[in-house]
């Protein structure tokens, strides 16, 4: 009884471990009409709906902007925007990791 006690307690606490995000001004759990119309102030060229997804970008090539969004049942749980390759974005990401997970060990 006390085992299946433990395991109840640790379902709980594991469950809510869940992380938001907001990209650009979408966020988890957005409508897809809604991330629509905020994908159109942003003026992109191309604005592909399917049926769980948004695709839009400026050019077909790789030098313009691009974003993906992926919904389930009508909300956004997923979002992913192309940067191109810099320096800067490499720094500033082992930065906010550094903040966020500590100083890497030392061996």
């Amino acid at each position: 009884m006390g085992y299946i006690l433990v395991i109840f307690v640790l379902i709980l606490l594991s469950s809510n471990v869940s992380h938001a995000f907001e990209i650009d001004g979408l966020k988890s759990g957005m409508s897809m009409e809604a991330a629509r119309s905020l994908l159109e102030t942003y003026s992109y060229r191309q604005i592909q709906i399917k049926e769980n997804s948004i695709l839009a970008s400026d050019q077909s090539g790789s030098d313009g902007r691009f974003i993906a969004l992926t919904f389930c049942e009508g909300k956004l749980v997923q979002a992913e925007k192309h940067l191109k390759p810099h320096f800067d974005y490499f720094v500033r990401l082992f930065d906010e990791k550094r903040k966020e997970l500590g100083k890497p060990a030392d061996a």
